[in-house]
């Protein structure tokens, strides 16, 4: 499917429309995704974390992605089924990228686009941070279209909605840090 998208031209517009806009922030080092395609590759120049051998390039100068349920660049890392995504929420705790992933939601400003905040996997290791984190549990953003949210379920996880299409947010955020010669 993902080869198909890209034999025509205005398929694979929309499919990028994001990495589009984001490829030119370049104030944005790290990203996490769950999707396999490889448009952040593509269209941001990031290099793919997929597995903790790939911590090997860390110190490169460059944007990454780090994939969290795998990449179509490594049909064997792909997670899809229910097994898969059980042996990967293992991992995630034991593993460099689970490991520096809950770094980076302990850390960071992190604003999340395009991502369903009721994934299970998601919830898990918001569970294991706010157990661990406990009154320090941080501010998390996330931008959605979604008009349906659930009050108690951003409360409980310090989740403050920013209600636009993702696309245009990176817009505004490229249009401010323009503005201000960042």
């Amino acid at each position: 499917r993902l080869d198909n998208i890209e034999s025509f031209p205005e398929l694979y517009n929309n499919a990028t429309r994001f990495h589009e806009e984001l490829k030119t922030i370049y104030q944005i080092k790290t990203i996490f995704t769950t999707n396999w395609d490889d448009f952040f590759e593509k269209e941001c120049d990031a290099i793919p974390f997929i597995s903790s051998k790939d911590f090997i390039f860390f110190n490169l100068p460059k944007r990454k992605v780090f994939k969290i349920h795998g990449s179509i660049s490594d049909i064997g890392s792909i997670i899809a089924t229910e097994e898969d995504y059980k042996r990967r929420y293992k991992e995630l705790q034991t593993e460099l990228i689970g490991n520096y992933l809950k770094v980076m939601l302990s850390t960071k400003t992190i604003v999340f686009c395009g991502y369903p905040l009721k994934d299970s996997d998601f919830q898990k290791i918001l569970i294991t941070l706010e157990n661990e984190l406990k009154e320090f549990f941080p501010r998390y953003y996330f931008v959605t279209i979604d008009e349906n949210l659930d009050s108690k379920f951003l409360k409980k996880y310090n989740l403050i909605p920013i209600k636009c299409d993702a696309t245009y947010f990176l817009h505004r955020i490229k249009h401010v840090l323009i503005k201000r010669k960042e």
